[in-house]
């Protein structure tokens, strides 16, 4: 009879802790490297935050991704300079190799799993993001190439990104 108590008590207290340890249960851990002060930490999370949130289909599979790595530095490319983008936010989403929800193959990009994926996030006159892999594409929505360059999705609600 203890035991049972025990164990429900701890299956009570396992509940709670999962219930409070995170913004949401489906959203994934953002890991923040910040190489430049031009931009706040806080807006680097919302804009990543805002940037998940459009990214569908991938963000839908929760029991894939479980964290988002995320680069910050001053822009250099001419092609995002040219978009009034002048902090470099990019996220790096690691699909598992072996995924229970996300597709494994898809015939317009080949292999999906195992694949790291990369987005290039900003405000500027043309808020929204990039990428130029076509897994990347694929699982954010965006216009698929077969010649590698980016292809781009605009998010109007990442115009506070004005850096």
């Amino acid at each position: 009879m203890r035991s049972y108590a025990i164990k429900r008590s701890l299956f009570a207290a396992g509940i709670a802790m999962a219930s409070f340890g995170h913004a949401s249960a489906l959203e994934p851990t953002f890991v923040i490297s910040m190489r430049t002060s031009k931009i706040s930490e806080a807006d680097v999370r919302r804009a990543v935050q805002i940037f998940w949130r459009n990214c569908q289909p991938l963000s839908s599979y929760t029991s894939d991704i479980k964290q988002i790595a995320v680069d910050v530095s001053d822009e250099w490319a001419d092609f995002r300079l040219a978009r009034g983008w002048k902090i470099s936010i990019e996220a790096t989403v690691r699909v598992p190799d072996d995924p229970k929800e996300i597709p494994r193959y898809d015939p317009r990009v080949h292999v999906i799993s195992g694949n790291n994926l990369f987005y290039n996030i900003g405000g500027g006159a043309t808020p929204g993001f990039t990428s130029g892999k076509r897994a990347a594409q694929l699982l954010c929505g965006l216009p698929i190439t077969q010649n590698g360059s980016d292809t781009f999705k605009a998010v109007p609600e990442l115009d506070f990104i004005k850096y």
